[in-house]
């Protein structure tokens, strides 16, 4: 998605609500300007199908297939799940919008928040080998990175993640020691801006 223009021409979509624009103004995650948002609305309108007023999964699939080189698919499923906070299948505008500004944020907690939550599949607040494990592989396959090489295979940075985050030593990462140990190393968080070796 980026920062694409919309090729629709702005004529044919809606205007966006002025009660939404200004409920998007006030929330404290949304960093965006009102032009940004103005012209986010344009760039996700163009994305629904006919008649829908909410992106669908298939839809947020097709979106990431027309940036990513590889399969975006059980990437972009996990991404849907943290964007669709109310869990009802579907992210609206609103959801959209703050999940981009939350997801991209500069600011480190909010940003490590996000990045829990995407790892932390099930919900039940702990991040387990096989969740961390099921996101690199998710992320390998969307970038086409390879799954050898320096940073290991998915099962090899887990492992390496895991010895450095789970202070306990009980097999699962909590939100603290997530946090903690992501303070100290950027690649848990690297990975899901998609840049699996931001060195190269």
């Amino acid at each position: 998605m980026g920062n694409a223009k919309s090729l629709i021409s702005k004529s044919k979509l809606r205007k966006l609500c002025p009660k939404t624009l200004a409920e998007l103004r006030t929330n404290a995650d949304v960093d965006f300007t009102p032009e940004e948002i103005e012209e986010w609305f344009r760039e996700y309108h163009s994305k629904l199908d006919k008649g829908r007023s909410k992106l669908t999964v298939k839809e947020f699939k097709e979106v990431y297939n027309s940036v990513f080189t590889g399969d975006p698919t059980s990437f972009v499923e996990q991404l849907f799940r943290c964007f669709d906070t109310n869990g009802d299948g579907f992210v609206d505008f609103k959801e959209f919008i703050v999940g981009l500004c939350v997801s991209a944020s500069d600011q480190l907690d909010k940003k490590l928040e996000w990045a829990f939550k995407m790892y932390d599949i099930d919900g039940n607040g702990t991040i387990s080998k096989e969740e961390m494990t099921s996101i690199f592989k998710a992320i390998f396959k969307m970038t086409n990175a390879r799954d050898t090489g320096e940073l290991g295979s998915a099962e090899e940075m887990c492992n390496n993640i895991f010895d450095t985050f789970d202070l306990n030593r009980d097999g699962q990462i909590s939100f603290d020691e997530f946090r903690q140990g992501a303070m100290n190393d950027k690649t848990i968080v690297n990975l899901l801006e998609c840049d699996p070796d931001p060195e190269i």
